[in-house]
Parts: structure tokens; sequence; C-alpha cells
């Protein structure tokens, strides 16, 4: 199962939703309360290391180097 969550420059602030609508509709509800659009991001996460994104968790990444 596909988890997304939602990102700003510090990481993972919010996750657990299991649809990209679901975490969207969240990202919403943080917009229309005042956060900067582009201070949230929706992001698949890393299916094997908590609280990272997919696209670049950097523990993933470790494993190659």
């Amino acid at each position: 199962m596909t988890e997304y969550g939602l990102f700003n420059d510090e990481g993972c602030f919010e996750a657990q939703m299991y649809s990209e609508a679901e975490a969207e509709n969240r990202r919403a509800e943080y917009i229309a309360e005042g956060e900067d659009p582009e201070d949230v991001v929706v992001k698949q996460m890393c299916p094997d290391h908590e609280g990272e994104a997919n696209a670049n968790c950097a523990e993933c990444w470790r494993e190659y180097e």
C-alpha cells in the first residue's frame, strides 16, 4: 500500500495518508488555515524508512554509497 505524507523544509510533519487525493485534501486544509502553498508539499513516503520521502530517501541513498 502506498503511503503519502506532507513535507515542509524541515521534513515530514504528517503522514499515514493512503491516497494522493487524501493527502492533497489535507494539504488544502493547511493552505486554507494560512500556510504558504509552497511550504506544504505532498510526497510519496519511502516504504522502507519512516519519515522519509520515497524520491530522495537519505537512508536509501546511504545504502548505495
